[in-house]
């Protein structure tokens, strides 16, 4: 994440570097020495508290420990076992495939817990740099939701309760600009992808809405709504709640008008 230039950045990017060559088995000393020290200098910028408080840091910090206990000892780096999942391709397949955006919902509140559980998965994507730079704001109150709703474009066909209303931004001082200007909108949307998926898995639909067409005063009003800091950029909006009924399923494209494979 960007190289340090205020307390508000995170895991610095040369950190990625350091951590390729940890997982490298043809060992040699002093490979990854520059990433290293610009790593190095990076949190040189970043607060104390920060660093006790935030996983992205302390990943950095522990793997710079990582690399200079390499270069004092000469061992190569053991990497840690991989972990398979109980979970089976045709159960992931399922919920992929049964997913729908759905725009009215039953007269059935979603509770704090539920939402919790929802939105702890949204870290557990992979994200550039281990940045972990969602911020999601949420409101499981009907009445502030059908307000938040009416700021979106797109806002049509909505039952009269709508029960969530979520907002997933980030924090663009992560990253280094311009050249990770897209990245916030990457890193976002695959955390966005497994909330979608754990919620579903729930029983809840989650549908999502651009805020791309906002106005200025929309983005105002959204913002004073659900107390959302000027310093956090909205990456998309969503609604969600228990579907009152489903949905036709569209038509998709093959894999062969999809994918390229190069032999």
């Amino acid at each position: 994440m960007g190289y340090g230039r205020s307390k508000c950045t995170y895991t610095p990017c040369p950190v990625f570097g350091v951590q390729l060559r940890l997982h490298r088995q043809d060992f040699e000393r002093r490979r990854g020495l520059d990433a290293y020290r610009s790593a190095k200098r990076a949190l040189e910028n970043i607060s104390a508290q920060m660093a006790r408080t935030d996983p992205s840091v302390a990943w950095a910090i522990q793997k710079l420990q990582d690399y200079e206990e390499i270069q004092r000892s000469g061992s190569p780096y053991k990497p840690e076992p991989y972990i398979s999942t109980c979970c089976k391709c045709n159960q992931l397949i399922d919920a992929i495939k049964t997913r729908r955006s759905i725009r009215w919902y039953e007269n059935r509140p979603v509770d704090d817990e539920t939402v919790l559980r929802i939105i702890e998965s949204v870290n557990w994507a992979p994200s550039s740099c281990n940045r972990q730079p969602a911020k999601v704001f949420v409101t499981n109150n009907p009445e502030l939701s059908r307000r938040c709703l009416e700021l979106c474009s797109g806002s049509s066909g909505f039952s009269d309760y709508v029960p969530l209303f979520l907002i997933f931004a980030s924090d663009p001082r992560a990253y280094e600009m311009p050249r990770e200007v897209m990245m916030p909108y990457i890193d976002v949307s695959l955390g966005v992808q497994n909330c979608i998926l754990v919620a579903h898995s729930l029983g809840i639909s989650i549908t999502l809405l651009t805020w791309a067409q906002s106005s200025k005063q929309q983005d105002k009003q959204l913002r004073r709504l659900l107390l959302i800091p000027d310093s956090c950029q909205i990456i998309v909006n969503a609604t969600g709640g228990y579907p009152a009924f489903g949905a036709k399923v569209p038509a998709r494209k093959t894999i062969e008008q999809t994918i390229v494979l190069i032999k």
